[in-house]
């Protein structure tokens, strides 16, 4: 029972620092262009299904047209093996705000705009390539150490200049949301000349996905799937535990954020939760 609680406890705790625990239940299609059979992942099977396409064997999928040229034909083929090799000019994917986003490969420099996308980069140790970062990521050195000599965006407001001054390849923040998208849309417009994408990496039910495409775009995708893995092994572990509890022994927990309600960015715990089977009460 005491591991059960230690391990609870630390589930809940790392969801709410950020930690990055994939939803393993949740399935979904990696959104890049070159995932013709809409898997979660660009493999030889989406080139055997291209050429039933081209054959006109298999049908059409919204992700076929790997190199994003309007139409579907060898060159789209050409495109996924280089994907598998790493060695893509270009990838285009969908964002968390649904944005189709074309990505110049390869990425060396970026600047993420919050801690939880800043967050995503160590766990994949690329944070050699982050060149600039919020005062908030800054402001955290007790888990971002490697970032402590950044260069400051700002923070709420972001100091566009500075952002331009940097050159990055690639600008991360939040994507989707009431709140999110409209900021993330009026970035790309105030920013046309570098490439801005959404990526949100504290929603339950897209996390998992969102890790594997930042190593599709950073090209670390083995990365990706081990630490998701990693992840999986400790979910599996958690939810074995939690099973083996009586309904009303679980504990049932009240999370409360600015008042009595659940913002948000903060609704990913109550899916955090629900992905342990906790009994909990929600804030109305």
């Amino acid at each position: 029972m005491k591991r059960l609680k230690h391990l609870l406890s630390l589930f809940l705790v790392s969801a709410m620092i950020q930690a990055i625990v994939p939803a393993i239940a949740f399935d979904y299609t990696l959104e890049i262009f070159g995932n013709a059979n809409m898997d979660d992942t660009i493999d030889e099977r989406d080139v055997e299904y291209i050429e039933g396409v081209i054959k006109g064997t298999n049908a059409a999928t919204d992700l076929s047209d790997a190199n994003y040229d309007g139409k579907i034909d060898k060159d789209d083929i050409t495109q996924i093996e280089q994907i598998i090799a790493g060695e893509e000019k270009e990838l285009t994917i969908i964002d968390s705000a649904k944005r189709v986003v074309t990505i110049k490969e390869p990425v060396q420099s970026i600047v993420v705009l919050n801690s939880d996308a800043a967050s995503a980069a160590k766990n994949l140790g690329i944070t050699d390539k982050v060149v600039g970062v919020t005062s908030v990521v800054l402001g955290k050195q007790y888990y971002f150490p490697e970032l402590s000599d950044r260069t400051n965006v700002g923070y709420p407001e972001f100091n566009y200049e500075t952002i331009l001054s940097l050159k990055p390849d690639l600008v991360i923040n939040y994507g989707s949301g009431s709140s999110y998208q409209p900021k993330l849309l009026e970035m790309a417009e105030k920013l046309p000349s570098l490439t801005v994408v959404g990526l949100d990496f504290y929603k339950q039910e897209t996390l998992r996905y969102e890790m594997d495409m930042l190593g599709y775009i950073l090209n670390e995708e083995e990365r990706a799937k081990e630490y998701n893995l990693w992840c999986k092994t400790y979910e599996e572990e958690i939810e074995a535990l939690v099973d083996e509890l009586e309904p009303e022994n679980k504990p049932r927990v009240f999370i409360a954020k600015n008042g009595w309600f659940i913002p948000e960015p903060f609704k990913h715990l109550d899916q955090a939760l629900a992905v342990t089977s906790y009994a909990h009460w929600l804030g109305e």
